[in-house]
């Protein structure tokens, strides 16, 4: 009964997405331009497993973070595993991170007037 129960349970993960965890991506990248209209942050990289594909990613605004939760699932070739994605940050936006972590990716440095420099990890 176990063997059919595992079987069952595999062949629905094909349907099902789950979060990519940083330590997931190869060559992870993080590039920030900061211009006349605010910084904008643009995230590339490429899945480990070749046999999933970014099949969603959200962003969420929470008072002065956002935050960047990429999705896969199975690719079944439909989705790819190599992003090359662009946001804007607002101005009061202070730190961009990634994954229900929270691992900070950027943060924006204080004491600067007009658009404030930026750092990336």
């Amino acid at each position: 009964m176990t063997g059919r129960i595992r079987k069952l349970l595999s062949s629905c993960t094909r349907w099902v997405s789950r979060e990519v965890r940083q330590e997931e991506l190869n060559d992870f990248r993080v590039a920030v331009t900061d211009g006349s209209g605010g910084a904008r942050i643009r995230l590339s990289g490429l899945l480990g497993n070749s046999a999933l594909g970014i099949c969603a990613v959200t962003v969420r605004t929470h008072g002065g973070r956002v935050n960047i939760i990429l999705r896969q699932r199975l690719s079944n070739g439909v989705y790819s595993g190599s992003f090359d994605r662009e946001f804007s940050v607002p101005a009061g936006v202070h730190e961009v991170t990634f994954g229900s972590g929270n691992a900070v990716i950027w943060r924006r440095e204080q004491g600067r007037p007009g658009n404030a420099a930026v750092s990336c990890r």
